[in-house]
């Protein structure tokens, strides 16, 4: 895991410029596992009938994101292409309103 000043796009990016796209790939997963992973354990478990405001929610900060970053569109498509997403659980449970 990289440091709290560092990018795991920027390493990446280095880590081509220097020759070296298998670590650059690396980097890059592991940046996206990192991410993955924040975002899991905050939601983790969630209530099954709440499952439309968490992908409602995800999807409205996704475009936030990409609106404020306009540039980061051109490699989100990218990425997409070349990878194969990651397989990951989420934890659903059972709630009931008292």
């Amino acid at each position: 895991m990289l440091k709290k000043q560092g990018s795991y796009v920027v390493k990446g990016n280095k880590q081509i410029q220097d020759g070296n796209t298998v670590a650059a790939m690396q980097t890059v997963i592991e940046g996206l596992n990192y991410y993955q992973n924040k975002v899991i354990k905050a939601l983790n478990p969630y209530p099954v009938a709440d499952a439309a405001l968490i992908v409602l929610t995800m999807r409205t900060f996704a475009d936030a994101v990409e609106k404020q970053n306009p540039d980061c569109k051109a490699l989100v498509e990218d990425l997409d292409r070349r990878m194969k997403s990651p397989d990951f659980q989420v934890t659903e449970k059972n709630h009931r309103v008292k």
